[in-house]
């Protein structure tokens, strides 16, 4: 876990606001600042003033808004190299003033903290060894910090694998209980005690209940059992969710099985209503107009009746196969005035003697 994961929220968004670049309404870098990183030289004066418990100077609106340590918002960004820290010891040695313990922490990788040492103390106390007191001369660290020695703190790192998405199940519409979904969920409760009290014993039952199951996952076998969503174990574990649902599931299928509803059939037969022509609906309220029918055959493999289209009827000359708005109507208005014209042709080219 990285190491701004262990500081609470309000110095993180600190830390956040310290590493945030900002530029001014005239469009001036605002680099040198400490929120864009002040430089080796900046940083060096901004150690020694946290050294002596003074408040840095020069910085932003933003940053004199926040009321996070300085040291910590260091020790959390060392690493950044806008900052320009570059080590985390070096933040702990200005903050505790190691200088004054006989000498800052001396690495390889960091000569610049050997700058000026005190003398130690440690031959005070055992002048008979060369080495002095083992107690309080200050060794050397081997390891420096994560920054300059990664792999060293590549033990310490946790790797927290991101959780699979869970697959999406259905959405049940709201329903009314029958007498089904309460006689399996009575079943289901019993079949929980049971299989609690064989599996962990009557201790764990008596004590914390059916623990083999939730209510939560209990009731939405039931809801998914009322609409008919599980059919397979597979349906059983993309639906609730249940975590021992490849341990027991073919119990959980064999009672859904023997108490749900039972499925309903895809041919609904609708009775017809009574009336004076047999197969043929009517209603009492207002008659249906006269037409003909023909006979209805029924298939042998199949039950349903074959009903044929009635015929059109014109109203105009009373035939059937057309209404008055067809041209092959003989009182079509096409007609009689094609006819019309036929006579007034012959009555203009009709030629009147002398």
């Amino acid at each position: 876990m990285p190491v701004a994961d262990a500081i609470p929220e309000q110095f993180q968004s600190a830390s956040s606001a310290t590493l945030s670049a900002t530029n001014d309404s005239e469009g001036k870098d605002n680099r040198g600042t400490i929120a864009d990183g002040p430089g080796t030289e900046g940083m060096e004066a901004l150690l020694e003033s946290l050294a002596r418990g003074e408040e840095p100077v020069g910085q932003s609106s933003k940053w004199q808004r926040r009321n996070l340590d300085l040291g910590v918002d260091l020790l959390i960004n060392a690493a950044d190299e806008r900052l320009g820290v570059g080590c985390r010891r070096k933040v702990f040695d200005v903050c505790f003033n190691n200088a004054a313990t006989g000498g800052k922490f001396s690495s390889a990788s960091e000569p610049h903290l050997n700058a000026s040492p005190l003398e130690s103390d440690h031959h005070e106390c055992n002048s008979a060894d060369t080495q002095g007191c083992t107690r309080c001369n200050i060794m050397e660290p081997a390891i420096c910090c994560d920054v300059h020695n990664p792999t060293d703190f590549s033990s310490y790192e946790t790797h927290i694998p991101k959780t699979p998405r869970a697959t999406q199940h259905s959405r049940l519409p709201k329903y009314t209980k029958d007498k089904y979904d309460y006689k399996l969920e009575s079943t289901l409760l019993d079949w929980c005690d049971e299989k609690t009290s064989a599996v962990y014993g009557w201790a764990c039952l008596n004590d914390d209940g059916p623990v083999i199951m939730s209510d939560a996952t209990l009731d939405r076998i039931v809801n998914c059992t009322h609409h008919h969503k599980i059919q397979t174990c597979q349906d059983l574990r993309r639906e609730t969710g249940w975590i021992d649902s490849d341990l027991y599931s073919n119990e959980v299928l064999a009672l859904i099985k023997s108490h749900s509803a039972p499925c309903p059939s895809i041919f609904v037969s609708t009775p017809l209503r009574q009336g004076t022509t047999t197969g043929v609906p009517t209603s009492t309220t207002s008659p249906l107009p006269q037409f003909q029918l023909t006979a209805m055959s029924f298939s042998s493999s199949s039950s349903l009746p074959t009903t044929w289209k009635r015929q059109n009827k014109c109203s105009a000359c009373g035939q059937e196969g057309h209404n008055v708005r067809n041209h092959i109507c003989p009182n079509h208005p096409s007609h009689v005035i094609a006819g019309n014209k036929e006579n007034l042709t012959a009555q203009l080219t009709t030629v009147v003697p002398p």
